[in-house]
């Protein structure tokens, strides 16, 4: 189907580089995780602030650009604490945003995307035959107004990958927590799944509105 109003596309990606890539596993559970991406990612737009005492308690546990948080692996970032803390300065600042609503016909579009990083072993927002976010999302519905994708790589929590871009360590202008506070943004799609080199990718797609196949529009 195709898709509504002008193109309109913010796209960012997220690669941590880290001591070392541990398997996700083949227990996780990833409908799970983007259910809890999507609760963690309206729980931050509705109460910024709410984000800051988790922030706040990683800062000591940097030993120069390193992340040693215990019992997981070291991440070695690219600007170590000091995007924590402008993290925690925007948060204290922003104001509250009403919640995303999920749409199936998006989150169809981001998993296509994910699972198809997995099986190629690859980053980046276009498709092996060259489709961009708004082609994928043009066949599961049709979209309007604007469109952002998200790409993160890490840890099977969705909680976590918010965090990790609302944080957005080495990304110039902050794209990814750029994306999540954009106002007119009002639904999501979500799609996570297992990647051979980052554990796990997840694709996160966000527009003004999206119309379903069947011609609903998806509903907090």
């Amino acid at each position: 189907m195709a898709r509504s109003g002008p193109v309109a596309m913010v796209l960012a990606l997220l690669v941590l580089a880290t001591g070392a890539a541990a398997p996700a596993g083949p227990g996780v559970d990833y409908s799970r995780m983007e259910a809890e991406l999507v609760e963690a990612l309206n729980r931050v737009r509705s109460d910024p602030t709410g984000l800051v005492p988790d922030l706040k308690r990683r800062l000591k546990f940097f030993h120069g650009l390193r992340l040693s948080l215990p019992g997981e692996v070291t991440l070695v970032t690219n600007e170590g604490a000091g995007a924590v803390e402008e993290a925690i300065d925007f948060l204290q600042k922003a104001g509250k945003l009403p919640p995303l609503a999920r749409s199936a016909g998006m989150s169809k579009a981001a998993a296509e995307h994910a699972r198809e990083l997995g099986e190629r072993d690859a980053t980046g927002h276009f498709s092996h035959d060259g489709d961009s976010p708004a082609d994928r999302l043009g066949r599961h519905g049709r979209w309007k107004g604007a469109l952002a994708e998200n790409i993160a790589f890490g840890p099977p929590s969705g909680a976590r990958m918010v965090l990790q871009l609302v944080v957005d360590d080495g990304v110039p202008g902050r794209q990814h927590r750029a994306n999540f506070f954009r106002p007119e943004m009002r639904k999501i799609g979500v799609g996570c799944g297992p990647h051979p080199s980052y554990r796990t990718v997840c694709v996160i797609d966000l527009a003004v509105d999206y119309i379903e196949p069947d011609g609903s529009k998806p509903k907090p």
